[in-house]
């Protein structure tokens, strides 16, 4: 799993704070290993990758036909990725005043990042640049009538795209990503 937040030698002295920060970090999961074609050859996936994000700080909305940042730390290109996804309305994220009103049925949906997401004629998603799957070039999943989840192809940012004609308020996501495949490296 990425990132690794330290490195250790032989014999060296793990100290009770990165103990627990990795206890923290750790997932659990590991791939299966009969019929799983994510562990062939050299690959070997060392397990999931985790986010949760509800857009907030000084991103309020995705406005229409725009794209916003979900996640830089590690590289979400080449992984399988398992969403759930869904809109709620400005006041109900945690900490606001409708909060008491957050109970949502999510979207639930499954894609592959490839190696990122291109707009129509290969150009680079943007706003008004829609990314559009494609073929061996362009790799995007829909979480709903023109909404999109894809990697950037250059840097493998984890993006949402909204192509939808009003703006989503804010989005929640729960994102987990299998270790890269190797598939499409």
């Amino acid at each position: 799993m990425e990132p690794v937040p330290q490195s250790y030698v032989a014999n060296q002295q793990i100290l009770a704070a990165e103990l627990n920060d990795l206890c923290i970090r750790t997932v659990g999961s590991f791939p299966a290993t009969v019929n799983n074609q994510l562990v062939t050859g050299s690959v070997t996936p060392d397990g999931l990758t985790e986010t949760v994000w509800v857009m907030g700080g000084s991103l309020t909305f995705v406005a229409a036909g725009d794209l916003a940042g979900v996640d830089d730390t590690i590289d979400w290109r080449d992984r399988v990725l398992f969403v759930q996804y869904a809109e709620l309305t400005s006041g109900v994220s945690p900490g606001n005043v409708d909060d008491y009103l957050f109970d949502v049925v999510p979207i639930h949906r499954a894609g592959y990042t490839g190696t990122g997401a291109l707009g129509a004629a290969s150009v680079a998603v943007a706003t008004g640049v829609p990314p559009v799957p494609a073929s061996t070039t362009s790799w995007a999943l829909q979480l709903t009538t023109n909404v999109w989840l894809y990697a950037t192809p250059t840097t493998g940012y984890l993006t949402i795209y909204n192509g939808t004609a009003s703006n989503i308020v804010v989005p929640m996501l729960l994102v987990r990503a299998t270790a890269k495949t190797g598939k499409r490296p």
